[in-house]
C-alpha cells in the first residue's frame, strides 16, 4: 500500500536526520520544520550524501531545505522513487 510505504520512507528519513541532529530518533515528528530542528548547511550536505547512497537518488541542497518539514523529504523521496522505478518498468515493457 503506498500510503504506508510512504509513512516508512518518512520515518527513516526522519530517524536519520534526528540522528544527525543528536536527537532521539524515537522522538520523530513528521511535521517538525527543519529550521525547527536546527538543520543548517553541513547537515544538508549530509541529508544529501545519505540520501544518494541509500535511496539512490540525485537530490540538491536545495531541493532538501525546500521541502521545509521530515514529511516534506518524504513525499520528495517517494516521487523521486516511482519515477525512477516508473521509467523502469515503462522500458521493460515497452520491449
Amino acid at each position: 500500500d503506498s500510503k504506508s510505504a510512504r509513512e516508512i520512507v518518512t520515518l527513516e528519513i526522519g530517524k536519520r536526520i534526528y540522528i544527525l541532529m543528536l536527537q532521539p530518533p524515537d522522538d520523530v515528528d513528521v511535521l517538525q520544520s527543519l529550521e525547527g530542528l536546527g538543520v543548517d548547511s553541513l547537515v544538508t550536505i549530509e541529508i544529501r550524501t545519505w540520501w544518494r547512497r541509500s535511496l539512490r537518488l540525485e537530490v540538491s541542497a536545495l531541493e532538501i531545505l525546500n521541502a521545509g518539514t521530515i514529511q516534506g523529504l518524504g513525499e520528495l523521496a517517494i516521487n523521486g522513487l516511482q519515477a525512477k522505478f516508473m521509467t523502469k518498468t515503462e522500458v521493460l515493457v515497452s520491449q
